[in-house]
């Protein structure tokens, strides 16, 4: 059911409706695989979702550019085929 599960799909950083339906509530896991420099926009918004105790796990980081975490502690980095995936907490 949806409380417990949800997958919304749209551009966070100009759909105002879809970013308000979305700061209702906290949230326990939020995964986003979006190139490194619309997470660099996104992560501060996405880790204001996220539960104190929640999870983030971006991917679509290409390995050789630097990314900022904006304050989130990086839990684990796992790099394949030149590609990063970065587990982020609060």
């Amino acid at each position: 059911s949806e409380d417990k599960f949800s997958v919304h799909l749209g551009d966070l950083l100009s759909n105002r409706w879809l970013n308000n339906k979305l700061s209702e509530k906290k949230y326990d896991l939020i995964c986003a695989n979006i190139v490194a420099d619309v997470l660099k926009n996104m992560c501060t918004t996405l880790l204001s979702w996220l539960k104190d105790d929640g999870t983030l796990i971006i991917s679509g980081i290409i390995e050789e550019r630097k990314y900022e975490t904006n304050g989130a502690k990086v839990e684990k980095m796992v790099v394949k085929d030149g590609w990063a995936m970065i587990k982020l907490s609060k």
